[in-house]
């Protein structure tokens, strides 16, 4: 199940698909104003084809840069190269859920930090997680990526780096009442 979700996260769609299709048709033209822009178009269009799983990779590693003061060990761990897949069947299994679904990752936020944050700030963090996510996937170019990274930042400073492994490497189950509290 999890190189199928793995899969999954790797084949989501950009929102950007079309622009990028349409860059590659520049590529190919014979039109002597689109040749002079060549090497920017293949640029912008090597990264988009790049698969979500390596944009994935260097948004932990630019998100872990930026926590390396926090909590080391864990902050080591979101940019494990052992990790990458992990987090990336997360990230899927998050992308493609139903509302009840992510009510269950709400009340696992709720599990992991013990109920201290706020109900607002836990809701807070799924919305950011999710963004993250799709951040990734919808990323044009590596400043994307980098505003993607910044959900996840804002995320571990919300929770602790601890509290988002936890979630992001599936340690932490939704509490036993997720239905009642959302």
């Amino acid at each position: 199940m999890h190189d199928v979700q793995v899969y999954v996260f790797d084949r989501l769609r950009s929102r950007h698909e079309d622009e990028t299709r349409t860059l590659e048709r520049a590529i190919a033209s014979t039109d002597q104003a689109m040749r002079a822009h060549l090497l920017e178009f293949w640029e912008a269009v090597e990264f988009r084809r790049m698969p979500n799983v390596k944009k994935l990779a260097l948004a932990l590693q630019y998100a872990a840069g930026r926590l390396i003061s926090t909590e080391d060990d864990d902050v080591s761990l979101l940019s494990s190269p052992r990790n990458f897949r992990t987090i990336a069947a997360m990230l899927a299994e998050w992308l493609t859920m139903e509302t009840k679904s992510m009510e269950q990752v709400l009340s696992a936020i709720r599990s992991a930090t013990a109920s201290s944050i706020s109900d607002t700030d836990a809701a807070n963090c799924v919305r950011r997680l999710g963004a993250f996510a799709r951040g990734v996937v919808d990323a044009r170019d590596y400043d994307d990526l980098m505003m993607a990274a910044g959900d996840l930042i804002d995320v571990a400073k919300l929770t602790g780096v601890s509290v988002l492994m936890d979630l992001l490497l599936k340690r932490v189950k939704p509490a036993a009442d997720s239905g009642q509290d959302a």
